[in-house]
């Protein structure tokens, strides 16, 4: 069985955009990228082998939770 617990940084949201995760951690968007592609923050690419081999990431709410909660000291 799967549970989905909404996001209390992000009300109503179960997957975020790269902006939105840069605003929130006040880092800029090329870091969040950075931090998916060194595996240390969970994402997903929603643009599957394209021929740009351009990304477009969606993370979800809860690997940001995840994230922050592993980041304090």
């Amino acid at each position: 069985m799967q549970f989905e617990f909404p996001s209390l940084d992000f009300p109503g949201r179960t997957a975020l955009y790269v902006f939105e995760v840069a605003q929130r951690l006040g880092i800029s968007e090329r870091h969040v990228i950075d931090l998916i592609e060194e595996g240390k923050l969970r994402a997903l690419n929603i643009a599957g082998q394209n021929l740009t081999d351009r990304r477009f990431y969606r993370i979800p709410a809860e690997a940001y939770r995840d994230y922050v909660q592993g980041a304090i000291v």
